[in-house]
């Protein structure tokens, strides 16, 4: 089965998802996850933390461990990677219901990101610059994906996450009275221009097509990032890095920009 996990459609039909590594099970630990079976590499039996970390995850969430040939946990890891430990775990819930909105919310809405990697990176950088949440909208790449959870370092477990399509999140934006923040090459300010000490959602759109219309006719402020180089535009997670950690300096300070 834990192959078969690799596989979206798996991944939905069993409701199970893979965490390979320790610092992401331990993350995976914290944030109160069932596992269903944990497979070990049977050459590590005697390593003292990695034995801790195991007889924990057991008797936590009363999982079932499994140690194997290392062969074994080549085969089911991304990309054939050397992880000693990985994770079969239970899905967590995804509704945007479960994001309990509060004063000064900050949250990032990430549209139609294409790549894991990217989508890893998001989730690591909304974790170090501590904005409530994240929202995944029109959903391109699986939350659950193996590489998005390597790639976030274990973050995913640590941000609560949530998807949404386009109109759903623009219809729980205004409910909430969130200041709608779009990101693109072509917009008429400069994102640190903006006051993020209110309650913000800041939105960033994919590599390859960006926001559509409906985004800009629906936020606040148009924003874009200033670039002295031969390249218009910054990745998904590099854009949101920036304005993620200017949102935080603003809230740090106490001040923002009018």
């Amino acid at each position: 089965m834990a192959l078969q996990l690799r596989a979206k459609k798996k991944r939905d039909e069993h409701g199970l998802f893979l965490i390979e590594g320790e610092r992401e099970l331990e993350r995976a630990i914290e944030a109160g996850l069932q596992f269903e079976f944990v497979l070990a590499d049977k050459s590590q039996v005697q390593d003292s933390f990695r034995t801790e970390l195991l007889g924990h995850i057991v008797s936590v969430s009363d999982s079932e461990l499994v140690y194997v040939d290392k062969s074994i946990l080549r085969m089911v890891c991304y990309r054939g990677t050397s992880s000693k430990l990985v994770g079969i775990a239970h899905k967590f819930p995804l509704e945007l219901s479960r994001l309990k909105v509060t004063e000064n919310y900050l949250v990032l809405i990430a549209v139609g990101l294409e790549k894991p990697g990217n989508l890893g990176s998001v989730l690591r950088s909304a974790d170090a610059s501590g904005i409530d949440a994240v929202i995944v909208c029109d959903q391109v790449t699986d939350v659950f994906n193996p590489n998005v959870v390597r790639s976030s370092l274990g973050t995913v477990f640590s941000v609560p996450v949530a998807l949404a399509e386009r109109e759903e999140a623009l219809s729980w934006s205004g409910k909430h009275g969130l200041c709608l923040v779009a990101s693109t090459p072509f917009g008429k300010k400069i994102y640190s221009d903006i006051d993020y000490t209110k309650a913000t959602a800041i939105v960033v759109g994919s590599e390859s097509k960006g926001l559509d219309d409906v985004w800009f006719e629906s936020a606040d402020e148009v924003v874009h990032l200033p670039q002295l180089g031969q390249s218009d535009s910054l990745n998904a997670a590099m854009t949101a890095t920036v304005m993620l950690f200017e949102a935080r300096r603003q809230r740090d300070l106490g001040c923002g920009r009018n």
